[in-house]
């Protein structure tokens, strides 16, 4: 779900509901307009470098 923010239209909240909740919510504030579906993410060739992982925290 996406959640705008109440004082600044450019925030919103995002987070994960079931899908039973999300219909309820949606029914309380009456929004209309569904976000198209996502598609899945490409996937990517990875590579090893063969390099050491770097433990420090920045």
């Amino acid at each position: 779900m996406k959640i705008p923010a109440q004082h600044n239209p450019r925030n919103s909240t995002r987070l994960w509901a079931p899908a039973g909740d999300r219909d309820r919510w949606r029914d309380i504030i009456g929004e209309d307009d569904l976000l198209p579906e996502a598609d899945p993410p490409a996937q990517t060739e990875l590579t090893f470098t063969e390099e050491d992982l770097d433990a420090t925290c920045r």
